[in-house]
Order: C-alpha cells, then structure tokens, then sequence
C-alpha cells in the first residue's frame, strides 16, 4: 500500500520498529515471530473446547505473553485480541442463545401448565432434551422461579461493557440475565 506518513509508529513503538529493521534487531524480531508461531499453533486446539475448559489455558497463555521481552511487539500485540477479547465474545454469544433458548422454553412451560417449572429438568423435553449449559461454568443457567416469574442468568462474573439487549443485559456482577427483579438494571 502507499506510505501515509500519519499512521506511522510513534514513541516506543516506533524506537522499536526501527531498532528490529536494524541488523542487531533482526534476530530479536525473528524470536517474536517464533514465539507468535508457537503460541497461535496451540490456540486452534483450545478454541476448540468450552470456554469454562478453555479459559485456564488462555489464562497460561496470556501469562506467557506477559513474560515476552519488551522487544516481542508483533506478539504482545497480535496474540490478546486472540487469546482474551475473541474467546469472550464467543461465549457471550453462547449464553444470549443459551439464555433465549432456555427463557422461551420457560414460557412455553409456563403457557402449558399456568406456572413456571421448579427446575430446568422441566423444560428438557421442550427443548429435546438438551437444554444448553452456561459456556462460563459448564453448568445450568441459573434459575429460580416464584409464583408469578423467574430469574434466569449466566453466571459469567465479568463486565464486558457493551449497549445492552432487551432479552438479556448485565447485572452490577456482570451476570448476563435474561430476566431478573427490577433492582438488577
């Protein structure tokens, strides 16, 4: 592409760029690469897996890219949108279906019989049986009916700041919730 002067490196990033396009730079930024090479060819295995099993490998992961050298840019950079952002984001998108699914069921359950089930085994047979678990536990969603409604979550216990949804939003935890009392927003 054409050079554009205003998006070059600027501070430590450029003193950097300029020290790894230098012949004595040149084997530091070839261990970056190798280190970026090394880390990405163990993620496709671990994306693979539930976020609940995942997240202590990412975890591992990211504490080896904290201990980097300062001059493994191109690493610290490019790996912790892949190892921390994009894995989250995955398994929020799991919980707002999982949670969708479940809700409906609930109210289908409700609609049926004129009162919500006791337990999420209520709804199973609506859902064929395989009513989804929470990407961030590996357990159910949790749930707790009363007489007139429920409260149905994901446990996530972190914050992720976005525009909530009007089938789900995140509680003062960072619970995703799919309905809860009127206090929670």
């Amino acid at each position: 592409g054409d050079y554009n002067p205003t998006n070059k490196p600027r501070g430590l990033d450029a003193l950097i760029e300029r020290f790894n396009a230098s012949i004595i730079g040149r084997p530091f930024l070839l261990m970056d690469e190798q280190a970026f090479v090394d880390i990405i060819d163990r993620l496709p295995e671990i994306i693979r897996l539930p976020f609940y099993q995942a997240k202590p490998q990412l975890d591992r992961i990211n504490s080896e890219i904290d201990m980097l050298p300062i001059t493994s840019v191109f690493s610290r950079k490019g790996l912790l949108w892949y190892t921390t952002r994009e894995p989250e984001i995955q398994a929020e998108h799991e919980a707002k279906i999982g949670l969708l699914q479940i809700g409906l069921a609930v109210e289908m359950y409700h609609r049926q019989y004129d009162v919500y089930p006791q337990t999420l085994d209520g709804i199973a047979q609506i859902l064929n049986d395989e009513v989804p678990l929470d990407p961030y536990t590996g357990e159910d969603f949790v749930y707790e009916p009363s007489e007139d409604s429920f409260t149905l979550y994901s446990a996530r216990g972190s914050v992720i700041e976005e525009p909530h949804s009007y089938t789900s939003y995140a509680d003062s935890n960072g619970n995703l919730v799919w309905r809860g009392p009127e206090d929670w927003r």
